[in-house]
């Protein structure tokens, strides 16, 4: 199983969020997604429970706790990732061998908007290559907007946060999981956060 070396414990941020921990543990133990097997999910709460007194924290401001040193090592988001290191330069990424979890967000617009072209304006304003370039220079996060690679600051475009490293495994990009799934799941959570 999993057993961190002594001088994590306690020194370890988790995200607050139940599918990217447990797609983490599934990963690691080489066990499939959308998980409904209950000895695959014995497993999993097992390696949970080794792995929680390393656990210092559950919460989404990796970046902060990272940067600040409260802890060592993070669950994290590319994107904060790379702001935490530029703010605290003895920190490193990288990408679990196991792999990781790809997501993206997305603009809609809601049927019957009542502002349509004003939404589609505004849509237009952020897909232009150089704003989606600021957004990505601001955040850290790449974008999917053709020509706007060329807006990008240089030292994001080579940052690993932002183009993973030759070798790096490809994102997985998790299905929406059936409502058992999601209920064992919330269980299993409900239980490592105890």
């Amino acid at each position: 199983m999993f057993n961190p070396p002594d001088e994590l414990k306690g020194r370890i941020n988790l995200l607050r969020d139940v599918n990217d921990v447990i797609n983490a543990a599934l990963r690691y133990l080489g066990l499939p997604r959308c998980n409904e097997n209950p000895d695959d999910l014995k497993k999993v709460q097992a390696l949970l429970t080794e792995l929680k007194p390393s656990v210092k924290s559950f919460a989404y401001e990796s970046k902060e706790l990272a940067e600040s040193g409260e802890v060592d090592l993070a669950q994290i988001w590319n994107g904060k990732a790379y702001l935490a290191r530029k703010g605290r330069s003895d920190l490193q990424y990288s990408y679990p061998k196991e792999g990781y979890t790809g997501w993206m967000d997305n603009l809609v617009v809601i049927k019957g908007a009542p502002n349509l072209e004003n939404a589609k304006l505004f849509m237009n304003f952020l897909m232009d290559p150089e704003n989606a370039a600021m957004m990505t220079n601001f955040t850290g996060y790449a974008n999917g907007v053709v020509g706007s690679e060329k807006f990008v600051d240089a030292e994001l475009a080579k940052a690993h946060e932002y183009r993973p490293p030759e070798g790096a495994p490809k994102p997985e990009f998790v299905k929406v999981c059936n409502e058992k799934v999601i209920k064992l799941y919330d269980r299993l959570w409900t239980n490592f956060l105890k």
